[in-house]
């Protein structure tokens, strides 16, 4: 994955919270926070305030690997667990995007929203960048297959 297919995800994130209709702090925390760790600004991905109308679906052709996919999913799991509320939006909204992406699903009722965002924070970190400097890792290291 590099940096440019890290926009398009935080992005689809940020759609995703925007899905039930009200961006909730958690959401905008996490996704704040998964910036930062790719050394991004909120301004590199257009910011919160403007209500995402395209479908971000609509940039993953950029999104070369499965590896890139998955994350775009993950990502996606994480914002709509992130408020503690899997609403039925968010699902409708993360089921269609596991259908047409074809590269497996996340079960979210299964998986500890934990367990998702340390996934997620240790791929955006082997993102190269130059931007950051990235704390070491010490945690439990669940492998991306895990998630899917």
């Amino acid at each position: 994955m590099n940096i440019d297919e890290l926009k398009i995800v935080l992005k689809a994130g940020i759609a995703m919270a925007q899905k039930d209709g009200k961006f909730d702090k958690q959401e905008a925390e996490l996704i704040e926070h998964l910036l930062q760790l790719g050394g991004l600004t909120l301004l590199d991905v257009g910011g919160f305030d403007e209500l995402i109308e395209t479908d971000p679906e609509q940039a993953v052709v950029a999104l070369k690997s499965v590896k890139a996919k998955r994350t775009y999913m993950l990502t996606l799991a994480c914002v709509a667990m992130a408020d503690k509320q899997l609403d039925p939006s968010e699902l409708a909204y993360f089921k269609d995007k596991a259908l047409k992406l074809e590269v497996g699903t996340i079960d979210l009722e299964q998986i500890t929203y934990e367990k998702a965002v340390s996934t997620l924070e240790r791929i955006i970190g082997e993102i190269p960048t130059d931007k950051v400097v990235r704390p070491e890792h010490n945690g439990p290291q669940p492998s991306d297959i895990d998630l899917m």
